[in-house]
């Protein structure tokens, strides 16, 4: 069974489109499988835990949230 190194590297994509990978733990010659995520775009003065500090506590945390009902015949 063959074992794969995985290797995460958080960069900007240039101007020209272009994505540079330096110092890579790989040597010239190995093949490899590259992947290419992009993260998500986080808006300015966001808040990085914007339910932090929300709810304080729950008075009866097993309760229903609503109801029962019945199914539609």
């Amino acid at each position: 069974m063959t074992t794969m190194q995985a290797l995460r590297i958080n960069t900007v994509v240039s101007q020209e489109g272009v994505l540079t990978l330096r110092n890579i733990s790989f040597h010239r010659g190995d093949p490899v499988e590259v992947i290419v995520l992009g993260e998500p775009r986080r808006h300015p003065g966001a808040h990085p835990l914007p339910l932090k500090g929300k709810v304080l506590r729950f008075d009866r945390p097993t309760d229903p949230i609503d109801e029962p009902w019945e199914a539609a015949r």
